[in-house]
């Protein structure tokens, strides 16, 4: 048996310091966890790469990332392909705070979406894109309080949050640059992946 440790390097001091703590609570180093929206939730998203069809063309470099994350079951499926508990067609930030949003089959009682899936399959990452719901009609602060419980309660939970800024919507283009700004303050100021 031959043991694949990733190499961690080029990342913030915080976020090694996620990553360890991560491994001393039992998160799996192989494993990533899907958080976020429609976009996040849909088949196309990242299912084909978990299914082996892609190309990478200029980007082979990527390779031996996929195939280090396709290796490993999240549950039932690589973390590619693994329908996630936190990510859901027309969710905003909000949600994944309340129980009441919760897989009522696979999450305990009184268990956030977001606590629900880190409990499930241990990730040390997770891929995070909410706000193509939210830009429209949430306010701006609100969801910043959102996305920072979100990112620190994935911390305490010693999981990476890699936070992806949201696709434009020419409906409200002026809020998708604001919204895209505050989440690169919350990268920045919590000194996490972007």
């Amino acid at each position: 048996v031959v043991l694949v440790v990733p190499v961690l390097t080029g990342l913030s001091e915080n976020t090694l310091r996620i990553y360890r703590k991560g491994q001393t609570l039992g998160n799996r180093a192989d494993v990533f966890a899907k958080v976020g929206d429609s976009i996040t939730y849909a088949g196309y998203f990242l299912d084909p790469i978990g299914d082996g069809v892609y190309t990478l063309g200029e980007f082979g470099y990527l390779q031996g990332v996929i195939d280090y994350y396709r290796a490993t079951l999240a549950r039932d499926e690589n973390s590619f392909k693994q329908d996630s508990v936190a990510a859901q067609i027309g969710w905003s930030a909000h949600v994944l705070q309340n129980p009441e949003y919760a897989d009522a089959f696979l999450c305990q009682a009184g268990e956030t979406p977001l606590e629900c899936e880190y409990r499930l399959t241990k990730p040390a990452v997770a891929l995070i894109m909410l706000g193509t719901n939210d830009v429209g009609f949430v306010d701006p602060y609100a969801y910043r309080l959102n996305m920072e419980w979100i990112v620190t309660t994935s911390m305490d939970y010693g999981v990476i949050p890699v936070i992806s800024t949201i696709p434009n919507r020419p409906d409200v283009a002026e809020r998708v640059v604001l919204f895209n700004n505050l989440l690169r303050e919350i990268a920045q100021k919590y000194q996490v992946p972007l």
